[in-house]
């Protein structure tokens, strides 16, 4: 079992490292049609196999490291589901597989803010975990 999880470590890892490149590069192919009817952009498929591949990356990490307390661990598997309903999410405000929110601004900040919501709950956990470490290691005297 510890093999597959490191190979789903791994393989989550490249695949969240992959996306962000590709999203950072900013380049066009991100904007071409992966499929024409309904229209849903490269883009999107990408963003959404990011955002699911960063938490599942997080928590397998978590998860082999056998001082990581269960709440936390229970905290990002409910990120992941968050992360994994981002693009059904975006489909039901927008109304398009597209996620363009023509002409309807205040469910397109709703949908921004979901974004940062689902990601900075990730990124507050990692931090809450490495001052759960710090603070177990200070008070064991064993800092360094």
């Amino acid at each position: 079992m510890k093999e597959k999880n490191k190979l789903l470590l791994l393989t989550s890892f490249f695949l969240f490292l992959s996306c962000l490149i590709f999203l950072v590069s900013g380049s066009e192919m991100l904007l071409l049609p992966l499929i024409k009817n309904p229209e849903i952009p490269l883009g999107n498929l990408t963003t959404a196999i990011g955002l699911i591949a960063f938490p599942i990356w997080i928590y397998l990490a978590f998860q082999l490291n056998k001082n990581t307390p269960p709440l936390i661990l229970k905290f990002l598997k409910f990120n992941v589901v968050l992360n994994i309903l981002w693009w059904p999410i975006g489909r039901n405000l927008s109304g398009n597989w597209k996620n363009s929110f023509k002409n309807i601004p205040e469910k397109s900040e709703l949908f921004k803010n979901y974004t940062f919501l689902i990601l900075g709950i990730t990124l507050v956990i990692i931090l809450f975990y490495f001052i759960l470490l710090i603070y177990k290691r200070i008070t064991q005297k064993t800092l360094f």
